[in-house]
This record gives structure tokens, C-alpha cells and sequence, in this order.
């Protein structure tokens, strides 16, 4: 390892890296055997153009190792745990998703983390660029609609808090404030019917995407190195 320097992944150079890995399968790793040896914090960095950063500390030398697009690995964690909630839930059946409220990096990661997904509708975030080209390159149909109700109306996937009373009976909905657990999911599959899964891992899932993240760019020699 190079103590001299520390990795700096901006947002490109962070997607690069994140379009070589099953973010799903990520996350799922870490909730069944944990992240080793490493954790990632957030901080605020004065590096121009990308002013908030996590950090990726080496847990045995405590040595911060890089720095990463939060945006993107915020967007992504979200993402990676509703693909793998309707991997274990929907069992391979295509995904019509709805996502209210949530940046348009989470957008974004979502049709990178999403095998099967056909539809997208989007409430509350403007689709950009980036998202228009991800849904391009997937096949993925993306509809921006006026109200959450339009959104909501036959997604069997909700990322963001919904109006229950139009959700289709057996929805997965990845909501603050929801009785489940993405490890109570992995443990056990609820009964069929409306499942409400609360995103909140402990920084779990941000920790094992940053340390893969970290990983694939240093195999693929993404980023620039910036003296400590």
C-alpha cells in the first residue's frame, strides 16, 4: 500500500468503478459476514468541484486510504439495498419501481443496481443527464410524473415514503420508519403482502460499497493520487 498518497475518486472516476460491481451482492455479503478491516466516514473535504467526500480509513494502520464521491455513494447504498430486497422478495419477477423524493444519484445507481427493472417512475427529483443516459443504456422506460400517487400507482418497488392508501397489496416499499430490516428479509422472507423494509443499516452497507469501491478503482487504476 502507498502510505505517501490517498486515492481520490471523483464522481466519475467513483461510477467507473461502480459499473464492475454487483452492488447487491455487496451489500448482502456485509449483512451475512460483515466489512473486514476498514470502515467509511463522512467528511468534509475542501477538494474543488466535489466538497463532501467519505473517507476510507484502513482500520489496522487507521490510515485514510481515499476519498469518495458521497453523492454517489450515498445514491448507491440506497439502491444496492432495494436490489436486494426485490431480489429476495419479488424472486425474479420484473420490477416496476417508484422512486419519491430521492437525489437523482440514487436514481442513477438504481438502474445500474436493478437486474429486471422495466419501468421507473420519478416524483419530487428531475431526471438528468446521467440518469437519462443509465436508463438508456439499461432499456429502462424512465417517467418523471406530477404527484406520488401517479408514481406509486402499479410499482411493486417504492424507494421513499408513499401514499399507502394506492400502493399495489403485495408492494416492497424501502421507507424510514418501516418494521423490517434488509437482515430480517435475508434471514427469513416476511409473508407475502405489503412489506415496509427501513433502509437504515448502520453504515453498513456504505461501508462494504466503499471498501469495493476502493478496491475496483485501485485494480482499474481509476482516480488521482493526491499527496497526504
Amino acid at each position: 500500500m502507498n502510505t505517501d498518497t490517498i486515492l481520490y475518486l471523483d464522481e466519475r472516476a467513483t461510477r467507473q468503478a461502480c459499473r464492475h460491481l454487483d452492488p447487491a451482492a455487496v451489500v448482502v455479503a456485509a449483512h451475512r459476514r460483515g466489512v473486514p478491516h476498514s470502515m467509511a466516514t463522512p467528511v468534509v473535504s475542501a477538494v474543488p468541484g466535489d466538497p463532501r467526500l467519505t473517507v476510507l480509513v484502513d482500520r489496522w494502520l487507521w490510515l485514510d486510504v481515499c476519498l469518495i464521491s458521497s453523492a454517489y455513494l450515498a445514491g448507491l447504498r440506497v439502491a444496492a439495498t432495494a436490489a436486494a430486497l426485490a431480489a429476495h422478495l419479488l424472486r425474479g419477477l420484473p420490477v416496476t419501481a417508484a422512486v419519491l423524493g430521492a437525489t437523482p444519484e440514487t436514481v442513477e445507481a438504481l438502474l445500474h443496481a436493478l437486474p429486471g427493472l422495466v419501468h421507473l417512475s420519478v416524483y419530487g427529483v428531475m431526471p438528468g443527464l446521467p440518469v437519462l443516459e443509465a436508463a438508456r443504456r439499461f432499456g429502462v422506460r424512465v417517467s418523471a410524473v406530477a404527484d406520488a400517487e401517479e408514481a406509486v400507482y402499479g410499482a411493486n418497488l417504492i424507494v421513499g415514503t408513499p401514499p399507502f392508501a394506492t400502493l399495489s397489496p403485495d408492494a416492497v416499499v424501502l421507507a424510514a420508519g418501516g418494521k423490517l430490516r434488509l437482515s430480517d428479509v435475508l434471514d427469513e422472507s416476511p409473508d407475502e403482502g405489503l412489506r415496509v423494509v427501513d433502509p437504515d443499516d448502520g453504515g453498513l452497507g456504505a461501508d462494504a460499497l466503499a471498501v469495493e469501491i476502493y478496491r475496483t478503482a485501485v485494480r482499474l487504476n481509476l482516480g488521482v493520487r493526491l499527496p497526504r
